[in-house]
């Protein structure tokens, strides 16, 4: 049993050193774009140099999404040693923030992802079923909100590459490419409803099982800090469950 939690540990140290990492290559992105479009400014005098800045817009989303899937990869892999029942997350909970030296903030958002009981009998009595159904409600939640930035880091790019070309081209045509950001909302909903569909599909399932606990289940969901949803996207996902 040790050995999942050093594992699950060893785990967070890294995703928690990654992300200060992929924060750092940011820092050093935004500083040469930053400095790129001020000397390109002084050397051409001209104030579409500065148009430059909107590359900042499209480098700080892609930014974020790939933390977003660091975190959710991290999750994922936790959630999945849970549900087998090889650790217990209130266990993994006060074991993490026992580590000395380890950013506070960063290690308490990303355990407030996760469904940690208020204590170990109520852990225990947590069945696999139970366990697996919560799991896959907040892998299904993350996938959303991870396809939602993904579709609008595809606009904003759109969006940001569009006014460049015409700005540098001194032409209107490029902005033509704009409708091409039209159809993104659609795909959007389409996505979505297939992952409800599906998360939906393995709850009824789910409920068939006499190990299912519908109660415990609804307790787990009231532990979770699901900001990352809109109330609406957290109605529909319940109502999926």
């Amino acid at each position: 049993m040790l050995n999942y939690y050093d594992k699950a540990i060893n785990e967070t140290k890294n995703t928690i050193s990654k992300r200060a990492k992929n924060y750092r290559s940011l820092v050093i992105i935004v500083v040469i774009i930053g400095l790129g479009s001020v000397i390109w400014l002084l050397i051409s005098l001209s104030l579409t140099s500065l148009s430059n800045l909107l590359l900042l817009i499209p480098a700080c989303g892609l930014f974020f999404l790939l933390d977003t899937k660091l975190l959710n990869k991290w999750r994922s892999n936790i959630l999945d040693t849970w549900s087998t029942g090889e650790i217990d997350l209130f266990a993994f909970n006060e074991a993490v923030k026992a580590i000395p030296n380890l950013p506070k903030n960063s290690a308490t958002a990303m355990l407030s992802s996760l469904p940690i009981s208020i204590n170990m009998i109520e852990e225990h009595n947590i069945s696999t079923v139970t366990r697996s159904m919560m799991a896959n409600t907040i892998n299904t939640s993350y996938k959303l909100y991870i396809q939602k930035l993904i579709i609008k880091l595809a606009g904003i790019s759109i969006v940001v590459i569009s006014i460049l070309l015409a700005v540098f081209l001194s032409s209107w045509l490029p902005l033509i490419s704009l409708i091409a950001v039209l159809p993104l909302k659609y795909l959007s909903k389409q996505l979505n409803a297939s992952k409800l569909a599906e998360h939906k599909t393995l709850y009824q399932n789910n409920k068939k099982e006499t190990a299912f606990d519908e109660n415990g289940f609804q307790n787990l969901l009231n532990y979770v800090n699901w900001g990352h949803i809109s109330q609406l996207e957290k109605e529909k996902l319940f109502r999926a469950s």
